[in-house]
């Protein structure tokens, strides 16, 4: 009997990415608003404190300077950034776990008909306290990793 060859490996890790494509498109796209509306803030505050400065220098351009709708502006930058930055990583995450959990799924089914008999004698304690359970934190801080702000 012929063994087939090994699959790509390439195809064995984006396999899962394909199917979980919508959830981390979406949280790319709330990360770059979270990262827009960062840069918005910080550039109309920047802006908001030095037109006030100015403004406060003489006393008509205290009178005249209106304060309010740049104030309106710098929370709406970062509601908006609040909420974004919290879908990124609702969304994110989600589709990390779903790919680690394809995976897993896909690792035991290729692994279960490999050693039908080498299973069968170890109890189920041994089995789950071996290197099968131990790689699971890693897998998930190795996918799971923050990016920097």
């Amino acid at each position: 009997m012929r063994m087939k060859p090994p699959p790509d490996i390439y195809e064995l890790l984006l396999h899962p990415l394909r199917n979980h494509l919508r959830p981390m498109l979406t949280g790319v796209f709330m990360g770059l608003l979270a990262a827009g509306a960062a840069v918005g803030l910080l550039g109309l505050s920047g802006w908001f404190i030095t037109a006030a400065a100015l403004a406060g220098a003489t006393a008509a351009g205290a009178a005249g300077f209106n304060f309010f709708y740049p104030s309106i502006g710098v929370r709406i930058f970062a509601v908006t950034r609040t909420l974004a930055r919290y879908a990124e990583r609702v969304f994110s995450h989600d589709a990390t776990f779903r790919i680690l959990s394809d995976l897993r799924a896909e690792a035991y089914r290729r692994i279960e008909p490999l050693a039908p008999a080498g299973l069968t004698r170890l109890k189920a304690a041994t089995f789950f306290s071996g290197s099968w359970a131990t790689s699971t934190p890693s897998t998930t801080s190795i996918c799971a990793r923050p990016h920097p702000a």
